[in-house]
């Protein structure tokens, strides 16, 4: 393998890392090595995965300790390289650690991804960080909160979560609807590492309370963060969701707005839901039917699938009606073949 197969081979891997902590923009335009090309990644940073100076580790923690950002940003990106193609860099971790103090996002998220990362392997020096993440997690800046919230989310550390709960707790509450629909993501991730707590703590209904929240972005992450919940405690998303007329109507009304990741969210859990009379079948059926014309073929095919849970649970499959809704699913069937 050739230097420049390393390279984007090593890109490629920094990518993954920032789409697991839920910072592929940020790496992108941080970590881009636009001179490797590797996919999805642009910027002129390849030259911080091919670096091989002996002394490199006192040279980058010298940079971390500067007073200008632009060489703590390379600085961190270095060390992010590094870090991707399997050098240990734990010895800068308090050098990292301290560039956290500042208002510039960019550098912000670049530490952060390096710390979700980092804990993996060494997740008692994760416990450092925690003061910075619930200090963030009040910061006047809503893109601040949210980025400390999933951060600590993407940290899977069991000790991190008992400092979690109450930054959690004011993010589901937040006035800003990204920080919202971040936190409600969050809560799924902390369910998967302690449910017990979860429970105890009423983030249950503070995410069942967010399925009727008025930005419809919002609403999606909620009732994706239940399906989730209720896949791993092999329960009934409806169960786990406790839906009522209200909250159907807000999903349906949030269906128009949201995207089309969102509406396959929604129309999942639509088709776990079974309506109690035959007209509120047929009247969520003809709100779900207009998916059947959308451009991806993942929300056209999650529509399909509420269509036909209704047929069969709620109305009768041989009705003039059903006949009516078989011939509307022919055309959209026909079109992904």
């Amino acid at each position: 393998m050739n230097a420049s197969q390393l390279q984007r081979e090593a890109a490629s891997r920094a990518m993954k890392m920032a789409r697991a902590a839920g910072m592929e923009k940020s790496m992108a335009q941080a970590m881009g090595a636009a001179g490797v090309s590797a996919p999805n990644v642009a910027g002129g940073d390849g030259r911080f995965f091919s670096s091989t100076k002996k002394g490199e580790t006192q040279e980058i923690r010298l940079e971390l300790q500067a007073a200008s950002k632009d060489k703590k940003i390379n600085a961190v990106k270095k060390v992010i390289a590094n870090m991707t193609v399997g050098k240990d860099v734990s010895a800068l971790f308090p050098d990292v650690l301290n560039c956290i103090q500042t208002g510039n996002i960019e550098l912000k998220k670049l530490v952060y991804l390096y710390l979700v990362n980092h804990a993996k392997t060494h997740p008692d020096l994760a416990l450092l960080a925690v003061n910075t993440f619930v200090r963030d997690a009040a910061d006047p800046n809503p893109l601040v909160r949210a980025l400390a919230i999933r951060t600590m989310g993407c940290i899977r550390v069991e000790r991190i979560t008992e400092y979690l709960c109450e930054p959690l707790e004011r993010a589901l509450k937040d006035e800003d609807p990204y920080v919202r629909k971040t936190a409600a993501v969050c809560v799924a991730k902390l369910h998967d590492i302690s449910p017990d707590l979860v429970k105890d703590r009423g983030f249950l209904d503070l995410l069942r309370d967010l399925v009727a929240d008025a930005n419809p972005t919002v609403v999606a992450n909620a009732v994706a963060a239940l399906s989730e919940i209720a896949d791993e405690e092999k329960s009934s998303t409806d169960d786990v969701m406790g839906m009522s007329s209200a909250k159907l109507q807000k999903l349906l009304a949030a269906l128009n707005e949201c995207t089309e990741w969102g509406q396959v969210s929604i129309l999942d859990a639509l088709a776990k839901y079974v309506p109690e009379e035959a007209k509120d079948a047929e009247r969520i059926i003809e709100r779900v039917m207009p998916r059947l014309q959308h451009a991806n073929s993942a929300v056209v095919l999650s529509a399909i699938k509420v269509i036909l849970q209704y047929m069969h649970e709620a109305l009768d499959p041989e009705s003039e009606l059903c006949v009516g809704y078989r011939k509307k699913l022919s055309p959209p069937l026909v079109t992904m073949v």
